[in-house]
Protein backbone atom coordinates (compact mmCIF):
# COMPACT_ATOMS: atom_id res chain seq x y z
CA UNK A 1 0.00 0.00 0.00
CA UNK A 2 2.56 2.48 0.72
CA UNK A 3 3.60 1.96 -2.87
CA UNK A 4 -0.11 2.36 -4.45
CA UNK A 5 -0.09 5.34 -2.24
CA UNK A 6 3.13 7.07 -3.75
CA UNK A 7 1.48 5.77 -6.91
CA UNK A 8 -1.51 7.60 -5.91
CA UNK A 9 0.81 10.88 -5.01
CA UNK A 10 2.78 10.64 -8.09
CA UNK A 11 -0.47 10.29 -10.39
CA UNK A 12 -1.80 13.43 -8.30
CA UNK A 13 1.37 15.47 -8.97
CA UNK A 14 1.02 14.53 -12.52
CA UNK A 15 -2.22 15.27 -12.93
CA UNK A 16 -1.42 18.80 -11.35
CA UNK A 17 1.84 18.67 -13.56
CA UNK A 18 -0.11 18.05 -16.67
CA UNK A 19 -2.45 20.83 -15.38
CA UNK A 20 0.18 23.35 -14.93
CA UNK A 21 1.30 22.41 -18.12
CA UNK A 22 -2.43 22.49 -19.51
CA UNK A 23 -2.32 25.74 -17.89
CA UNK A 24 0.97 26.39 -19.59
CA UNK A 25 0.11 25.71 -23.00
CA UNK A 26 -3.02 27.92 -22.75
CA UNK A 27 -0.95 30.85 -21.76
CA UNK A 28 1.79 30.15 -24.63
CA UNK A 29 -0.99 30.19 -26.72
CA UNK A 30 -2.21 33.35 -25.11
CA UNK A 31 1.32 34.82 -25.45
CA UNK A 32 1.30 33.54 -29.54
CA UNK A 33 -1.74 35.38 -29.99
CA UNK A 34 -0.31 38.55 -27.73
CA UNK A 35 2.25 38.15 -30.25
CA UNK A 36 0.24 38.15 -33.43
CA UNK A 37 -1.77 40.37 -32.15
CA UNK A 38 1.37 42.88 -31.05
CA UNK A 39 3.07 41.85 -34.63
CA UNK A 40 -0.07 43.19 -36.46
CA UNK A 41 -0.72 46.48 -33.99
CA UNK A 42 3.45 47.10 -35.07
CA UNK A 43 2.95 46.80 -38.50
CA UNK A 44 -0.39 48.48 -37.91
CA UNK A 45 1.41 50.98 -36.47
CA UNK A 46 4.59 51.41 -39.13
CA UNK A 47 2.03 51.64 -41.73
CA UNK A 48 0.01 54.74 -40.04
CA UNK A 49 3.84 56.29 -38.69
CA UNK A 50 4.67 56.25 -42.49
CA UNK A 51 0.60 57.80 -43.49
CA UNK A 52 1.26 59.88 -41.10
CA UNK A 53 4.71 61.02 -42.30
CA UNK A 54 3.47 61.27 -45.56
CA UNK A 55 0.80 63.22 -44.86
CA UNK A 56 3.29 65.10 -42.01
CA UNK A 57 5.52 65.83 -45.30
CA UNK A 58 2.52 66.91 -47.38
CA UNK A 59 1.41 69.51 -44.64
CA UNK A 60 4.75 70.94 -44.52
CA UNK A 61 5.28 71.19 -48.50
CA UNK A 62 1.70 72.57 -48.28
CA UNK A 63 3.05 75.29 -45.54
CA UNK A 64 5.85 76.40 -47.08
CA UNK A 65 3.95 76.38 -50.50
CA UNK A 66 1.25 78.43 -48.91
CA UNK A 67 3.92 81.10 -47.07
CA UNK A 68 5.43 81.36 -50.61
CA UNK A 69 2.10 82.58 -52.14
CA UNK A 70 1.56 84.97 -48.80
CA UNK A 71 4.98 86.33 -48.88
CA UNK A 72 4.41 87.05 -52.92
CA UNK A 73 1.32 88.19 -52.15
CA UNK A 74 2.81 90.76 -49.50
CA UNK A 75 5.65 91.69 -51.70
CA UNK A 76 2.82 92.46 -54.34
CA UNK A 77 0.86 94.16 -52.24
CA UNK A 78 3.56 95.89 -50.71
CA UNK A 79 4.88 97.13 -53.96
CA UNK A 80 1.33 98.20 -55.29
CA UNK A 81 0.95 100.35 -52.01
CA UNK A 82 4.56 102.17 -52.31
CA UNK A 83 3.09 102.76 -56.18
CA UNK A 84 0.18 104.18 -54.54
CA UNK A 85 1.67 106.28 -52.16
CA UNK A 86 4.10 107.46 -55.24
CA UNK A 87 1.46 108.46 -57.32
CA UNK A 88 0.08 109.94 -54.54
CA UNK A 89 2.93 112.26 -53.39
CA UNK A 90 3.71 112.95 -57.17
CA UNK A 91 -0.46 113.99 -57.31
CA UNK A 92 0.68 116.47 -54.03
CA UNK A 93 3.45 117.72 -55.63
CA UNK A 94 1.33 118.62 -58.72
CA UNK A 95 -1.23 119.86 -56.56
CA UNK A 96 1.00 122.02 -54.54
CA UNK A 97 2.38 123.58 -57.67
CA UNK A 98 -0.56 123.85 -59.17
CA UNK A 99 -2.62 125.73 -56.23
CA UNK A 100 1.12 127.73 -56.24
CA UNK A 101 0.80 128.68 -59.21
CA UNK A 102 -2.66 129.49 -59.08
CA UNK A 103 -1.89 131.71 -55.75
CA UNK A 104 1.46 133.73 -57.15
CA UNK A 105 -1.04 133.90 -60.36
CA UNK A 106 -3.72 135.93 -58.10
CA UNK A 107 -1.56 137.73 -56.34
CA UNK A 108 0.25 139.04 -59.35
CA UNK A 109 -3.41 140.00 -60.88
CA UNK A 110 -4.31 141.92 -57.23
CA UNK A 111 -0.96 143.50 -57.01
CA UNK A 112 -1.51 144.96 -60.54
CA UNK A 113 -4.99 145.82 -59.34
CA UNK A 114 -3.80 147.21 -56.05
CA UNK A 115 -0.77 149.63 -58.38
CA UNK A 116 -3.79 150.55 -60.76
CA UNK A 117 -6.20 151.32 -58.03
CA UNK A 118 -3.14 153.36 -56.06
CA UNK A 119 -2.53 155.32 -59.52
CA UNK A 120 -5.75 155.98 -59.71
CA UNK A 121 -6.61 157.59 -56.66
CA UNK A 122 -3.01 159.39 -56.50
CA UNK A 123 -3.94 160.85 -60.07
CA UNK A 124 -7.08 161.45 -58.29
CA UNK A 125 -5.28 163.00 -55.55
CA UNK A 126 -2.70 164.97 -57.40
CA UNK A 127 -5.49 166.38 -59.40
CA UNK A 128 -7.68 167.23 -56.35
CA UNK A 129 -4.54 168.95 -54.54
CA UNK A 130 -3.85 170.35 -58.16
CA UNK A 131 -7.46 171.80 -58.31
CA UNK A 132 -7.48 173.12 -54.47
CA UNK A 133 -3.89 175.09 -55.47
CA UNK A 134 -5.26 176.27 -58.51
CA UNK A 135 -8.44 177.60 -57.00
CA UNK A 136 -5.75 178.68 -54.00
CA UNK A 137 -3.41 180.44 -56.05
CA UNK A 138 -6.10 182.16 -57.94
CA UNK A 139 -7.96 183.34 -55.06
CA UNK A 140 -4.40 184.59 -53.18
CA UNK A 141 -3.43 186.29 -57.02
CA UNK A 142 -6.93 187.82 -56.93
CA UNK A 143 -6.59 189.25 -53.47
CA UNK A 144 -3.20 190.93 -54.19
CA UNK A 145 -4.46 192.19 -57.21
CA UNK A 146 -6.88 193.69 -55.02
CA UNK A 147 -4.22 195.09 -52.69
CA UNK A 148 -1.77 195.77 -55.56
CA UNK A 149 -4.74 197.72 -56.95
CA UNK A 150 -5.91 199.22 -53.66
CA UNK A 151 -1.40 199.68 -53.11
CA UNK A 152 -1.59 201.65 -56.60
CA UNK A 153 -4.57 203.62 -55.93
CA UNK A 154 -3.25 204.85 -52.65
CA UNK A 155 -0.01 205.16 -54.22
CA UNK A 156 -1.71 207.42 -56.79
CA UNK A 157 -3.32 209.29 -53.95
CA UNK A 158 -0.61 210.00 -51.98
CA UNK A 159 1.47 210.89 -55.20
CA UNK A 160 -1.82 212.96 -56.37
CA UNK A 161 -1.75 214.49 -52.77
CA UNK A 162 2.15 214.97 -52.71
CA UNK A 163 2.26 216.87 -56.57
CA UNK A 164 -0.89 218.83 -55.30
CA UNK A 165 1.11 219.86 -52.10
CA UNK A 166 4.19 220.76 -54.27
CA UNK A 167 1.92 222.16 -56.75
CA UNK A 168 0.49 224.04 -53.55
CA UNK A 169 3.67 225.08 -52.17
CA UNK A 170 5.41 226.59 -55.05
Amino acid sequence: MPNLKKLDNLIDDLEKQAEELGDFASVHSEISDIKVSISENLTSLKSGNKELSEISTGIKNNVEDLESKVNNLLKEVESKILNKIQIIEDDNKKFYKDIDSSIVTRLDKHKSDIQIDIRRESKDTIEAIESNLKSLVQERMEQQDQKLELIKNISLAVVAGIVFLIWKVF
